[in-house]
C-alpha cells in the first residue's frame, strides 16, 4: 500500500470488514439529516487534483446498479457532526445504505472515492496476490450490471454488486 497513516489503514480496513451491505430496508445508524458531501468538503487536500479526472469527483455517481433499466445514484452523504456514510437511491425512490463503520468528512473523506463500474468480470485482490492469505481465494467476480466501487486513491478499494436483493463486497485492492 501507497502512502500511509494510521488513518487510510483504518479507512481500508473499514472497507475490507464492512461485511455485506444493506438492503433497500437497512437502517442508517446515523444522527440527523444528511446531505452530499461537496468538492467543498475535500478540495483542501493534496489528492484534489485526483478528483478532478471524474465530472462528480468520485463523491456520487449514477448507473443502473439492480439492473431494472432505470437509473440509480451512489454518493457519499454528511451529516451535521461530520460523519459520512455510503447511500444508494435507486430509480425507484428506495435508498440503501451500505453498513460501514462511518467515515470522518475530515479525516477519511479527502482520500476517499465511489464511481460506477461497468458490467465484465474483474479480477479479485486475492488473485493478484494481495489481501489476506487465511481467507480463501475467489480469483474474480463477473457483473451482469452496473456496479460501484468504494475506494481510496491509490490505495485499496472494493466492488459493490447487487445480488439477492442486496450489495455484496469484492475486494479489488488493498
Amino acid at each position: 500500500m501507497r502512502g500511509g497513516g494510521d488513518k487510510m489503514k483504518w479507512l481500508i480496513g473499514f472497507i475490507l470488514l464492512s461485511g455485506l451491505a444493506g438492503s433497500p430496508a437497512f437502517a442508517l445508524q446515523v444522527e440527523g439529516p444528511l446531505s452530499p458531501v461537496v468538492t467543498a468538503d475535500v478540495k483542501q487536500h493534496p489528492d484534489f487534483l485526483l478528483r478532478k479526472q471524474h465530472p462528480n469527483a468520485y463523491l456520487s455517481d449514477k448507473g443502473d446498479f439492480d439492473g431494472d433499466g432505470q437509473a440509480d445514484e451512489v454518493a457519499f452523504h454528511k451529516n451535521a457532526k461530520g460523519q459520512v456514510v455510503v447511500l444508494i437511491k435507486f430509480g425507484n425512490g428506495l435508498i440503501a445504505g451500505l453498513p460501514t463503520q462511518l467515515l470522518s468528512l475530515k479525516d477519511d473523506m479527502p482520500r476517499a472515492g465511489v464511481k460506477t463500474v461497468k458490467p465484465g468480470t474483474y479480477k479479485m485482490a486475492c488473485a493478484k496476490k494481495a489481501g489476506p492469505d487465511n481467507q480463501s481465494c475467489q480469483p474474480e467476480v463477473t457483473t451482469k450490471t452496473d456496479a460501484f466501487e468504494v475506494f481510496t486513491f491509490e490505495a485499496g478499494s472494493v466492488l459493490y454488486i447487487w445480488k439477492e436483493e442486496e450489495f455484496r463486497p469484492y475486494v479489488l485492492t488493498d
